[in-house]
């Protein structure tokens, strides 16, 4: 009985440290690019003037990273000239909608910026060269949750006139899908869009292209989101969007199969070159077909865990509960 009751007691602890270890729905260690983001609310009176006018996302999907191109045009409406610091965050996470509550990334590397065709230097803001930059609140009007550190720069907006920005760079897809006590492993991209509604208005006209390298197929992606929201032709998807004040609903994440393991050395300047060879064609052609990919599931089995952590805590308490019986009949005896 005493070796019964240590193998009940073994199995409670067992039970307990898998309910410890549940994994909140969501999707960890995506690639990442999302749309350039305004960092301080000091200067809140100046991005309320700023509309993000267009965007074009070239992305090249490779089996364990991701290759960005981001083009986006701004307009300043106000009368006088604005300097904006903004951004991206090194890592964090964004509340998703379905198939999963939040989507986590981690860094991204080979980050280069123009600004009208001139190379504008990017810090990360513990490096910055103005220290004064880390006591200011990152409390701009941005989706992004759990970054205390971002890529940042600054940028001139003159009145009444366009700036075209570029950036490039370069993110990890290796990732896993949690939910409950289930996990699968494949890889993620996710371009957040909801960041784009801390400008001024709605952006007029965005279109993400994402050409599929390294001999992947429209085959080896399992879900895709928004629903339906994504044309094909090939090797290409594109996500096309017009009069957008985006949020959540509108971030496209395509889960996929691919490469577990991080990539090695890779050089940019190949990559980036590469990316804007992509072709554009993609995005005059009308009435292409919609890529249905929704399987965003996680393994089964580790239901089958659940039921068997409860069967077994069932079977320590009641085992016991019968085994302090046992001894309280035994010491009623012998009285």
């Amino acid at each position: 009985m005493t070796r019964f009751l240590a193998a009940s007691w073994i199995s409670i602890c067992l039970t307990m440290s898998a309910m410890a270890n549940v994994g909140a729905p969501g999707i960890w260690g995506s690639g990442h690019g999302l749309t350039l983001t305004p960092l301080f609310s000091s200067e809140a009176a100046a991005i309320s003037e700023v509309q993000m006018r267009r965007e074009l996302i070239r992305i090249d999907l490779y089996r364990n990273f991701a290759v960005v191109k981001g083009t986006y045009w701004f307009y300043n409406h106000g009368k006088a000239s604005h300097r904006i610091h903004t951004g991206y965050p090194v890592n964090g996470s964004v509340k998703a909608q379905p198939p999963r509550e939040f989507v986590k990334f981690e860094d991204l590397y080979h980050l280069r910026v123009q600004v009208e065709g001139a190379a504008v230097p990017a810090y990360r803001l513990d490096r910055h060269p103005d220290t004064t930059l880390l006591m200011r609140s990152l409390d701009a009007p941005t989706a992004v949750q759990e970054s205390r550190n971002w890529y940042v720069w600054e940028m001139d907006f003159p009145a009444d006139r366009e700036v075209k920005v570029e950036v490039w760079f370069v993110v990890h897809t290796p990732a896993s899908l949690t939910e409950g006590y289930g996990k699968r492993e494949a890889n993620a991209f996710t371009y957040i869009l909801q960041t784009g509604s801390a400008w001024k208005d709605s952006i007029l006209t965005g279109n993400v292209l994402v050409t599929l390298r390294d001999g992947l197929a429209t085959a080896d992606i399992r879900g895709i989101y928004p629903p339906q929201s994504c044309a094909y032709l090939g090797a290409q998807l594109l996500y096309h969007f017009s009069d957008l004040r985006p949020t959540a609903h509108n971030d496209l994440i395509i889960w996929y199969d691919g490469l577990q393991t991080a990539p090695g050395a890779l050089n940019a300047d190949s990559l980036f070159q590469v990316v804007e060879a992509a072709d554009t064609a993609l995005l005059a052609i009308r009435d292409l077909p919609l890529l249905d990919k929704k399987d965003f599931s996680t393994p089964m089995p580790d239901f089958i865990w659940v039921l068997l952590g409860g069967v077994l805590l069932g079977i320590a308490f009641l085992g016991g509960i019968g085994y302090l019986i046992y001894r309280l009949v035994r010491w009623l005896v012998r009285r």
